[in-house]
């Protein structure tokens, strides 16, 4: 038996196992692709359309060298070219300044909601070489922006602006200018030097801390120290008084006051009385070794828990051993006189710690008065560290526009003569053919993933391989649609037209079912097989079509064939032979009739029926008694292939019972959406009990699928219309909607 090793366990096919096949791909998604293609390519038109306009006017200019060209022995000329000088001075402050003062900018949409126009009209602008020649240099100017009309207009008051400049420039190379730039220089590095020399003078003083070039007023800082050292000392004061307060309410009760006071002058450390050296010392060793294993081994330590019973220990004998020196003490002659000690040196602590408070309040006054009076030096301090710091902001655009002038001298053998005036303005942006372009690629990627996505939710074979590869079962027939119509010349007009076998044994799909029946007959060969089932994943794969073509086939080839309608629930082959149901299968098996009667002649030599029989109430409890195996058994060796049409395996149980008395089972099967998830349920369902599933039948093909080949093993499509829904699996119809359902059919599908 040959088993799924792909994918049996899953409920759906796996991802994993879908190849894409591009052909066929764009093959069966080729609508789906184009409708994604057609609406990018309408978006993104309407976005050419919605979206804001970029407009560009452009104009060129050359460079002409005025001197005479100085040729070397070698020929070549003297000089570099200066393109990137022109465009420094393009892109300087001086000629964009110069074209703003000619513009009026509040008649410029571009620059309505511009905060610096300066920065927005440099942007906006493109400078770069056109091209190279021997004694000139061509140099292309762009400005771009969102107005057409204000394209030409700004670029014009530029080129206007930079001949300007030029001009200037070559009658004194920019001297007055740096003249004026010079003089302004000196007066910063004047007032430089006073600054500095203030600093200087300030920083001296004894109370001024300077960090970072950040002042800090030494007094105010004082003052915070002095204030935190006060909080602190009056929670020691608080400390003491409740110390105190707490050893007088034990003393008016009557406790005994002992081990009070050895924990209030264990908790002084100037405490009068004193403590023992070495337990003392016993004491700091073990609380440190304490820490050290809490951070080495955690809380449950052993050793840790030892440490921790001799710090008990210790610390007992800390307190014995101070309680004995009180009561040795020869001043000390009781309680009373102790504990009158006690609270004498805690009061005594109290009123040191108010004195300190009063002198610590004294201090912060003076420290806060000191600190209003060296405050404005340090507010002068910090205010010429911020007038020094934008000094050398300053000077350091100073530098860069003395850098602008300083490359204009060497333009005084040059001039700059227009190629191309500043043109009307033409859209740039966006681009109808990169929207166009980028429209159809990603229309393509979107209805391509689309597509694949929408396959792999499909979840439907494609390919005769892919079934067998996901099943694990070899397709061994594929059969097409075909016309159901009985023809003229038949000599079976009680036979339904679905019987093509019978009807048209030379057409196409007759030779589909002998494809079929060679795959029986070879089978048949290598065992036993006797008994064939037929059965489908779902209703309408057409799995009684097939039993029935298969059995006629077989008797056309001398076989002596045996068809029984399994089907208890919905029985079919008495109405496709054009025979009657009175007798039939159920009627074998309750014991109302013998097999004699039951088997009916249905007009082709070889070939014998016997019907499904009555309805009963419930069809499997008939197929689990011994009289049906024990009925197969008796007739076994009367025919050569038995073949039983059976129910579908998802619907009911009746399959899955009756695989277990059959040699070999062929699963007819619809190639629609969903199939794949049938299909491995219902070889599942199979395997579980050890059928022996040999094949798969695939059917329903249409002409215009793929590698259309009713006998071969080429690929196949498929379509939701040609199929139509799913059918319920429920008793059989009555007569009366029987008829109405066969007069409206005008064509079976296999």
């Amino acid at each position: 038996m040959i088993q799924n090793s792909q994918n049996i366990n899953g409920d759906s096919p796996s991802a994993s196992n879908f190849q894409i096949d591009p052909i066929g791909l764009l093959r069966r998604k080729f609508w789906t692709i184009c409708f994604f293609v057609l609406l990018c390519t309408a978006l993104s038109i309407l976005f050419f359309f919605k979206a804001p306009k970029t407009y560009e006017s452009t104009a060129k200019f050359f460079i002409i060298d005025n001197r005479a060209a100085a040729i070397t022995t070698e020929g070549d000329p003297i000089g570099e070219s200066n393109v990137q000088k022109f465009i420094q001075i393009l892109n300087s402050h001086r000629v964009l300044d110069g074209a703003i003062q000619l513009t009026d900018t509040d008649d410029m949409k571009s620059l309505e909601d511009v905060d610096d126009i300066m920065l927005a009209v440099r942007e906006n602008m493109k400078v770069d070489s056109a091209d190279n020649k021997a004694l000139s240099d061509v140099i292309k100017v762009r400005y771009q922006c969102g107005v057409e009309d204000d394209c030409q207009v700004m670029l014009t008051n530029i080129m206007t602006s930079f001949d300007s400049f030029v001009e200037s420039t070559n009658r004194d190379a920019g001297g007055k200018m740096r003249d004026s730039m010079d003089e302004v220089s000196g007066k910063q590095l004047a007032r430089k030097k006073m600054i500095e020399d203030e600093i200087s003078e300030l920083s001296k003083k004894p109370y001024v801390h300077i960090k970072d070039q950040q002042v800090y007023n030494q007094y105010e800082d004082k003052a915070s120290g002095l204030q935190i050292e006060l909080d602190e000392l009056s929670s020691q004061r608080l400390g003491y008084t409740t110390l105190l307060n707490r050893l007088d309410e034990a003393s008016a009760s009557g406790q005994n006051v002992d081990e009070m006071i050895v924990e209030i002058l264990q908790g002084m450390s100037d405490s009068p009385v004193g403590d023992d050296a070495a337990t003392q010392q016993s004491y700091l060793e073990l609380k440190v070794r304490e820490q050290e294993l809490m951070g080495d081994y955690g809380s449950d330590h052993p050793e840790l828990k030892n440490v921790r019973s001799q710090l008990l220990v210790v610390e007992q004998l800390r307190k014995e051993h101070l309680l004995s020196k009180i009561r040795t003490d020869s001043s000390i002659q009781s309680s009373e006189d102790f504990l009158g000690t006690v609270r004498k040196h805690v009061e005594n602590k109290i009123g040191l710690a108010e004195f300190h408070e009063a002198e610590l309040v004294v201090a912060i006054a003076e420290s806060k008065m000191k600190s209003l009076e060296i405050s404005k030096d340090c507010d002068r301090l910090a205010s010429l560290f911020r007038e020094r710091q934008q000094m050398e902001d300053n000077r350091y655009k100073m530098n860069q526009t003395i850098s602008d002038l300083e490359a204009t001298r060497e333009f005084d053998w040059q001039s700059v003569e227009k190629l191309d005036p500043p043109s009307k303005a033409e859209q740039v942006a966006p681009d109808l053919l990169i929207c166009l372009a980028a429209g159809l690629m990603l229309g393509c990627m979107l209805g391509v993933a689309f597509s694949i996505l929408k396959e792999l939710a499909e979840k439907t074979f494609r390919s005769s391989d892919e079934v067998a590869r996901q099943l694990g079962v070899p397709v061994v027939a594929q059969i097409g649609v075909f016309n159901n119509r009985v023809p003229r010349e038949s000599n079976f007009k009680d036979v339904n037209g679905d019987v093509i076998s019978l009807h048209r044994p030379q057409s196409i799909s007759a030779e589909s079912y002998k494809a079929l029946r060679t795959s029986v007959f070879f089978n048949a060969q290598t065992s036993d097989t006797k008994v064939i089932q037929v059965t489908s994943p779902s209703p309408g794969d057409g799995k009684s079509t097939v039993s029935a073509n298969l059995a006629v086939v077989m008797a056309q080839s001398g076989r002596k064939v045996l068809l029984i309608d399994c089907d208890f629930r919905k029985p079919s082959q008495h109405k496709r032979f054009g025979l009657n149901n009175k007798v039939g299968m159920t009627s074998v098996i309750i014991g109302d009739s013998t097999i004699d009667e039951a088997v009916q002649a249905v007009g082709l030599q070889n070939l014998h029926l016997i019907s499904s029989g009555p309805q009963y109430a419930n069809p499997a409890e008939l197929l689990t008694t011994e009289r049906f195996p024990n009925l197969l058994d008796s007739i076994r060796h009367e025919y050569d292939f038995i073949i039983l049409d059976t129910p579908p395996v998802l619907p009911v149980t009746d399959p899955v019972i009756i695989s277990g008395y059959a040699d070999a089972i062929y699963i007819p099967m619809r190639i629609r959406n969903g199939v794949q998830v049938n299909a491995q349920r219902a070889i599942e369902a199979l395997n579980t009990v050890g059928a022996n599933v040999k094949g798969i039948v695939v059917n329903g093909l249409r002409k215009k699928d793929s590698g259309y080949n009713y006998g071969g093993y080429g690929g196949y499509g498929y379509g939701n219309k040609a199929y139509g829904n799913y059918g319920s699996y429920k008793a059989a119809p009555t007569p009366t909607e029987r008829s109405e359902k066969t007069s409206r059919r005008s064509e079976t599908v296999s």
